[in-house]
């Protein structure tokens, strides 16, 4: 049998989606940080709109474990994240990667 939307159950027979997709559930948006990167793995941020916007604490995933002041790309203020809120939390989209930064 071929494969459809409606076979996989994504689509009823009267084209009703049956899922929700991703992207309707947890929208990617835009977050300037309000500071530089420390010794942590979160953030705070303005959403929306860069020094205005409201304030939020974003939580960063660092592969391997590190601190956002060790990780790439480097984040200073105003720099530009993608963010989406999943279970009541801000996360990054995303991941930073651990980096021996010199100076």
């Amino acid at each position: 049998m071929a494969r459809s939307l409606v076979t996989d159950g994504i689509m009823d027979s009267t084209g009703f989606l049956t899922r929700r997709p991703i992207a309707a559930t947890n929208p990617v948006r835009l977050a300037y940080c309000k500071v530089a990167a420390g010794a942590s793995t979160s953030i705070v941020c303005y959403l929306d709109t860069d020094t205005t916007g409201l304030e939020i604490t974003v939580e960063c995933t660092i592969i391997p474990a590190a601190n956002l002041n060790a990780a790439l790309p480097l984040l200073a203020i105003g720099s530009e994240l993608k963010v989406t809120k999943i279970n009541g939390t801000w996360k990054c989209v995303p991941h930073f990667w651990k980096a021996d930064i010199c100076t």
